[in-house]
Order: structure tokens, then sequence, then C-alpha cells
């Protein structure tokens, strides 16, 4: 089974990427009932933006217009949902979040 890696977008073998070191969970691991940022991510206005991993796990999209990064709407809900960590939403915003320029 290949995948691609979402962060660096190179074809791996299951779910670890050798180029960017990054281990995602299986798809059949996803909430049924959620999306997932990696295997089903909802339709927000970021979706295609670039996707960077925080050390504290949160997935960002990094605005294209301005280099800014935005929590990713799925990431962020799984944090708050599983762990209760909204702070993790903070963040220096130059707007196109809403917008999705």
């Amino acid at each position: 089974m290949t995948n691609t890696c979402a962060f660096c977008l190179t074809p791996i073998p299951r779910n670890y990427c050798q180029d960017c070191g990054i281990t995602t969970h299986d798809p059949s691991e996803c909430a049924p009932d959620h999306h997932c940022v990696i295997h089903d991510p909802s339709d927000h206005p970021m979706r295609s933006w670039d996707m960077v991993l925080r050390a504290s796990g949160l997935v960002e999209r990094i605005c294209p217009k301005h280099g800014i990064g935005h929590p990713d709407p799925d990431s962020l809900a799984y944090f708050v949902r599983e762990h209760g960590m909204d702070y993790l939403g903070i963040h220096g915003c130059c707007g196109c979040c809403f917008e999705g320029k």
C-alpha cells in the first residue's frame, strides 16, 4: 500500500515518510463522525494551502499570500474535542483564514 505524505507530497509506504520523518495514523483509524486533517479534510477556505506540523501536533495551513500559519480547522477541532486545548487556535492572523484567499 502506498500513500502520499500530506506534508512533503512524497509517495510513502504505509504511513511513514522518510523524507520528512512524519508518521500518520492509518485512514481506518479516523473518527467516523469527524473530519480528518490528513485523510478527510472539511471544505474550509484553507483546504488547498500547504500544511506544516507544529511541535504540539497541531497542523497549520500556511497563507500563500502572507506566509502566516493558521490552525487547520479540522486539526484544531480534534485537539479541542479530545484534549480541551482550544488555546492552540491562538495565532498571528492576516485575515485570510476567514476569506480563504
